[in-house]
């Protein structure tokens, strides 16, 4: 446990400035006049994001995951640097290149954290890292939208920048935990990615992460539409409160079926997109907003533990399958809100299809962990 909380605290401390950043990133371009912006940003992020995860098991597997954070963790604050000037080829570049990094640091902490469990506390250390990242994610939002009261985007982002920095320093204490003989080549990722039950089980990564790609791009609109911009940042880091059920969702996990847990994050998912379909007032708006928080602090530590259950040293090539169907969810629904900006209702609807289809696709309804490991595992190796 002392290696998760050692990795833990980075990562609070990186995402407590860059979240706390990323959720008025839209809010900030719409008042410099440049929506579109905002919207090419954050599609360059994760379509770069995508592209890298076809290397990134391959070099967290030579490098170690150590290595690749620490890298990774610097670009997070050269990114909230580059929104300060305004010049929109920098800021593109370095959403370009938080996006390539971004590949390495996800695959290099779920195989950290993967890797420093037992197949007893997979869940329950993925849940505490979950929860971790996500209190600095909640107490960051808080922070920067009590400083946009008095300061400018600008001054408030000069200060979250750092903090992503600080990150990066706090990870070159970890200890290290290296892969025993790489076994994450491309031939096994290629494999991975042709199998079918690999398939169906990333598109539990693609239904939660499409639902994401809404949260980053339209839900903070209809906040600022519906309550005021100033609401944006509290009812974000209210979204960040609920993800600290993570470690509880995870240790149930562990305890209990992941299938089970999976079932409930559809559920909770159904009911969070319905709310918010019929969202015309604050009270529908919040009740949405807590059901798609409780999905996503299910779905993560859930699926992170899938990893381990279904193969620990295949961990990272796992991780970045998963990741690349995680970054198409998110890169599909800032799209589909870009072109359908003006209709949020048939984009919700559009959002509950792709759930219950998902939902009747998932293996998790017909098979348990041991066959799933099975079907995956003879097929790849």
């Amino acid at each position: 446990m002392k290696k998760i909380v050692m990795l833990s605290f980075p990562f609070f401390l990186i995402f407590f400035g860059f979240d706390a950043v990323q959720q008025y990133v839209t809010n900030f371009f719409q008042e410099e006049g440049i929506v579109q912006a905002g919207f090419i940003s954050l599609a360059l992020i994760y379509f770069c994001f995508a592209i890298s995860t076809f290397f990134a098991a391959r070099a967290v597997s030579k490098y170690g995951a150590k290595k690749c954070m620490i890298f990774s963790a610097i670009f997070y604050g050269l990114f909230i640097f580059s929104l300060l000037g305004k010049f929109l080829v920098l800021i593109y570049l370095a959403s370009a290149l938080i996006g390539f990094s971004a590949a390495f640091l996800w695959t290099a902490a779920n195989s950290y954290v993967i890797r420093a469990s037992t197949e007893k506390n997979y869940g329950a250390n993925s849940g505490f890292f979950t929860a971790a990242k996500n209190l600095g994610s909640a107490l960051g939002t808080i922070l920067i939208g009590l400083f946009l009261i008095r300061l400018s985007f600008n001054s408030s982002f000069l200060i979250f920048a750092f903090f992503p920095l600080l990150g990066s320093l706090f990870l070159t204490s970890l200890p290290d935990v290296r892969v025993e003989k790489n076994t994450n080549n491309p031939g096994f990722f290629r494999n991975l990615f042709i199998n079918k039950m690999s398939l169906q089980l990333s598109i539990v990564q693609f239904y939660w992460s499409f639902v994401l790609g809404l949260v980053i791009g339209i839900i903070p609109l209809q906040i600022g539409s519906i309550l005021g911009k100033q609401y944006v940042g509290i009812l974000s880091s209210l979204y960040f409160v609920i993800l600290l059920s993570s470690y509880s969702f995870g240790k149930i996990s562990d305890r209990k079926k992941r299938r089970i847990m999976i079932i409930l994050s559809y559920i909770t998912c159904l009911f969070g997109l319905v709310f918010l379909y019929f969202a015309k007032s604050a009270p529908i708006l919040i009740f949405g907003f807590i059901f798609i928080g409780i999905t996503e602090a299910v779905i993560i530590p859930v699926m992170n533990a899938v990893i381990g259950d279904i193969s620990k040293e295949y961990a990272e090539s796992l991780t970045a399958l998963f990741l690349l169907f995680q970054t198409i969810g998110v890169i599909s629904a800032l799209l589909l809100s870009q072109v359908l900006t003006t209709n949020i209702s048939l984009i919700y609807l559009i959002s509950i299809a792709v759930v219950i289809v998902s939902f009747f696709i998932s293996p998790f309804l017909r098979k348990n962990i041991e066959q799933l490991k099975k079907e995956v595992v003879k097929d790849i190796t």
